[in-house]
């Protein structure tokens, strides 16, 4: 669990380190989450609080205004289902990338 998923060859490495102390701390928190002995398995709670709280920063313009932020697709990744992905870039991002993420088409040229 990390704020930005590097490990994918297609995003850029930029401003990466601006988010060393966000991952420092949502890996610390998880972590201590899985060894509490009372955790249940449940992590809606966790989902909710990282969905409310990337709303916050771009409700604070922190990805950028107008074209710039349209640059940017907030999402969730990993091995989730299709409906939970679909349901948080609906949450996290302007109209325009929303649709450019659910109609793109990987064989279609550039």
């Amino acid at each position: 669990m990390r704020w930005s998923y590097g490990d994918w060859g297609f995003f850029p490495d930029v401003g990466r380190d601006s988010f060393n102390e966000n991952n420092e701390a949502l890996s610390s928190n998880f972590d201590r989450m899985l060894d509490d002995e009372e955790y249940d398995g449940d992590s809606e709670i966790l989902w909710t609080a990282i969905l409310k709280g990337f709303k916050r920063v771009d409700a604070d313009d922190f990805f950028g205004t107008g074209s710039a932020r349209s640059k940017i697709t907030l999402l969730l990744a990993g091995d989730l289902p299709e409906d939970l992905v679909n349901a948080w870039i609906s949450a996290l991002n302007p109209p325009n990338v929303v649709d450019q993420f659910m109609n793109w088409d990987v064989d279609a040229l550039d």
